[in-house]
């Protein structure tokens, strides 16, 4: 295989054993619908999959995948996607229960949040979660400190809820922390995808990082502080150091996608003293002897984080019944014999 050193081949490979193949390596840098830019040894060109991996495989190239490509005239040909050795998905937009996954081969996933009302605590938790899933470093990044109301007040929140992460308190106007950001964050070889909602400022950021301005960016709306979509596809870009930034259209809906490992991280604490509950199948909703509950009543657990616990857990539990058949169909048989119980006692009491 060619080594491909710009775009992280030889981070990508560390620990992986590749067979030897007369295709050439590439990387996946933007993606609009079915066609592809890879970064290639030689340069960046157009490509498109093959017609066996478009209809006899449900996993296509996203935005970081590492493929091997054939070059056919002005167009490269996809034949194989290479092992992810992580990726960040969500459940898609809308009524269908599907994934969508976002980005692929990422060492970091960088939450960026706007102070200018746009924090969300719940929110912010949704996004780790998905990237601790994934065995992602969330990392977060507070923009507009210049805007924020009381930005003492909501670092030493921070510092309270999620001393666990990195985070990183930041202005594109008056430029501050942004040294400190790109020293500790951007790491040469490395990949860092940006999410959070459209008007945070990911665009900003991405094109301060490469001195100049590559993609266009729109002010927030000031009646709603709501952002409008500047970005509408993915795109990796290559910095100067030869770290690599991911950009994200802005996230509205960020639906959990087999998320259970990512919440027993993000709520350690509650999972402990889930594990005091008399019951070991408590749902900490209104079981006798649940100590989360107890926790919550003494103010040992905050009210706030128990209520996006739980309503994480019943999202992600339902998306599970809905994609493991194995389970639908027990939950389904199940009910098919609470069902017949009822006419039984129905019957016997007529």
């Amino acid at each position: 295989m060619a080594q491909h050193l710009d775009y992280g081949f030889d981070h990508y490979k560390k620990g992986l054993h590749l067979k030897k193949s007369s295709l050439t390596p590439c990387r996946v840098i933007a993606q609009y619908n079915y066609i592809y830019d890879l970064a290639a040894p030689h340069g960046v060109v157009s490509g498109e999959c093959s017609g066996k991996l478009l209809y006899a495989n449900e996993l296509l190239p996203v935005v970081g995948d590492w493929v091997l490509a054939e070059a056919m005239n002005d167009l490269a040909i996809i034949h194989e996607i290479l092992p992810r050795k992580s990726a960040i998905s969500r459940k898609a937009a809308g009524r269908a229960v599907s994934e969508q996954v976002l980005a692929a081969n990422l060492d970091a996933l960088g939450i960026v949040t706007a102070l200018d009302n746009n924090y969300n605590r719940n929110r912010v938790e949704r996004f780790i979660a998905l990237a601790l899933q994934n065995n992602i470093e969330p990392i977060l990044i507070f923009n507009k400190t210049d805007v924020c109301p009381d930005l003492e007040k909501t670092k030493e929140e921070v510092a309270r809820h999620f001393n666990s992460y990195r985070s990183y308190f930041i202005s594109l106007v008056s430029r501050e922390g942004l040294p400190l950001l790109q020293k500790e964050v951007l790491v040469p070889h490395q990949t860092i995808a940006l999410v959070g909602s459209s008007g945070v400022g990911k665009s900003t950021l991405i094109n301060y990082l490469l001195k100049e301005e590559v993609i266009p960016t729109n002010a927030v709306r000031q009646k709603d502080q709501r952002g409008r979509h500047t970005t509408t596809s993915r795109n990796l870009y290559l910095l100067k150091n030869k770290a690599m930034v991911i950009d994200n259209p802005g996230i509205r809906e960020l639906g959990l996608w087999q998320a259970d490992k990512g919440l027993a991280r993000v709520f350690s604490e509650l999972e402990q003293l889930a594990a005091q509950c008399r019951y070991p199948d408590c749902q900490h909703l209104s079981e006798p002897g649940c100590a989360v509950l107890k926790a919550v009543a003494s103010g040992e657990l905050a009210q706030e984080q128990y209520d996006n616990y739980i309503k994480l857990r019943k999202e992600n539990e339902f998306l599970k019944r809905k994609t493991d058949k194995s389970q639908a169909a027990n939950t389904k048989k199940r009910w098919k014999s609470i069902s017949k119980e009822i006419k039984r006692i129905y019957k016997n009491k007529h």
